[in-house]
């Protein structure tokens, strides 16, 4: 069995902002990570007053699961100092709650649908109990670091 690191070995992101608590498997094509609603989790600063996760937090948590996927697919193909991947649509996502419950284990998947060297499309569904909470496409899109570093330049 594959042991995968923890997400941010994978993600650009730092803590709080990395939302997903563990990397369960990868393959080529898929990612399947979790995390859990509570208050002892990284979602603890998320959660809404009865320590729910709110629905909008979805797309960030099947977002980093395709960071995740990325990252385990560059570290594997040896490419290094790759840059900050960037989401620039997302089509047909479907929210079937309202929000995540509290001391739930979300179950994040995503598959590859397309890939080239500059963009990628992935569907990706949120799952609780067997349960499909949320489903989507998310399109990214692989920037330089010239086309990055003129995005953020400030004059």
């Amino acid at each position: 069995m594959t042991e995968f690191k923890a997400p941010q070995g994978y993600l650009p992101h730092r803590p709080p902002m990395v939302l997903l608590d563990k990397v369960v498997a990868i393959t080529e094509r898929t990612c399947h990570c979790e995390v859990s609603v509570s208050e002892h989790s990284v979602l603890a600063p998320f959660l809404d007053d009865r320590q729910n996760l709110p629905n909008f937090y979805a797309l960030e948590l099947i977002s980093q699961t395709v960071g995740v996927w990325s990252g385990y697919q560059n570290e594997i193909r040896g490419r290094v100092n790759m840059p900050l991947g960037m989401v620039i649509s997302v089509r047909d996502l479907r929210m079937d709650c309202a929000f995540f419950e509290h001391d739930s284990v979300l179950k994040i998947c995503i598959e590859s649908l397309m890939e080239d060297p500059t963009f990628g499309s992935c569907i990706g569904e949120i799952c609780c109990n067997g349960t499909r909470l949320c489903q989507g496409r998310v399109n990214v899109y692989q920037a330089t670091h010239a086309q990055l570093e003129q995005l953020f330049k400030r004059d």
